[in-house]
């Protein structure tokens, strides 16, 4: 773990051991284990697998976990072993994406016995992606002259959809640039959408006093559409 994460997450790792022993697996994934971690603005994901989550554990782990939130990070994802085989058709974009970045902090992988159907991965895709753009929409469309408050609809739907275009290389048998900008690149050239849209994106988030124009909008609304008609059309045979 790097040095920031491992801040947060091994005292939480070491009162989860004080309630679930040694019968767990934890594995971190996302941001926290790519290069693209970003300390006060990324999420720390993590994952729980235990045999069981009766409310008698889910008491005893409240207040453990609070600490998450209370740190600023989305609280960990809590799952039983049962629920966690059963749950490749219904989250393959997650267990897709957890595969191209994960490190097993406890107990056994869980990924290791997990496989992804790939038609159940285009219609997630599908799903997501057209999830995205009527959510871009209404934002172009309510905050097309409040530069400010598009500026921050934009950057909250762009990590997902990086996701999404990760996902997306996986779907087709691709090679996943680690890179934010061999990522749309490749994405772009595959999907038949300009990169530059979600480049100027890439570029612009991390700078406190980058405003999203209105016209950058309508370019990234573009990409994603794009990539919204390739995912459709996409034939099992084609992946």
């Amino acid at each position: 773990m790097k040095p920031d994460i491992e801040k947060v997450v091994r005292p939480i790792l070491e009162r989860i051991d004080g309630v679930l022993g040694g019968s767990y697996s934890a594995m971190l994934y996302g941001s926290a284990v790519r290069d693209d971690f970003r300390l006060g603005r990324s999420d720390i994901n993590l994952l729980v697998i235990t045999d069981s989550l009766a409310p008698e554990a889910l008491r005893k782990l409240a207040p453990v976990l609070s600490q998450f939130e209370k740190d600023g990070h989305a609280p960990p994802l809590l799952m039983t072993r049962d629920e966690w085989r059963r749950a490749s058709d219904v989250f393959p974009i997650e267990i897709a994406d957890m595969r191209l970045a994960c490190e097993v902090v406890r107990g056994i992988d869980p990924l290791q016995d997990v496989r992804i159907n790939l038609l159940d991965l285009r219609r997630s895709l599908e799903h997501e992606f057209r999830g995205r753009v009527l959510r871009l929409r209404q934002a172009y469309m309510a905050l097309g002259e409040k530069p400010k408050e598009l500026t921050h609809a934009v950057r909250r739907s762009f990590s997902s959809v990086m996701t999404l275009l990760r996902c997306s290389c996986v779907l087709l048998k691709q090679e996943v640039p680690k890179e934010g900008e061999q990522l749309c690149q490749s994405a772009g050239k595959a999907m038949g959408f300009d990169p530059g849209a979600l480049l100027a994106i890439l570029r612009g988030r991390d700078d406190k006093n980058w405003v999203c124009t209105a016209s950058e909008c309508e370019a990234y609304l573009t990409a994603v559409s794009r990539a919204v008609q390739f995912i459709d059309q996409l034939q099992p045979g084609d992946s």
